[in-house]
């Protein structure tokens, strides 16, 4: 049985920018809690509050980086570098909350 690498080097935009908020979310989520336990941090209100604005952080950057590699994809540059730009703005904002 072979398989064609190209199947795995494809770019799609089939996603919506939302799924990919919600995955980058979540990922930044369980990376948080992860260093946060292997670090042996305990658990206080200061660690919540710096999992869930890891998790928004990671959401926003997920989410515009994809719709940028999308757009990229596309051809669609200047749309690009808003999302990319928007995305930094989205993380700075979230971090000085």
């Amino acid at each position: 049985m072979t398989t064609s690498i190209s199947k795995y080097t494809q770019t799609s935009t089939t996603r919506l920018p939302m799924d990919h908020i919600i995955s980058g979310a979540l990922l930044a989520g369980i990376t948080s809690v992860a260093y946060d336990i292997s670090s042996g941090t305990k658990l206080s209100t200061q660690t919540v509050k710096n999992t869930i604005k890891n998790a928004l952080a990671g959401g926003i950057a997920t989410g515009a980086a994809i719709n940028a590699a999308n757009t990229l994809v596309q051809k669609r540059y200047i749309e690009a570098t808003l999302s990319v730009v928007l995305g930094i703005a989205g993380v700075v904002a979230i971090k000085k909350i």
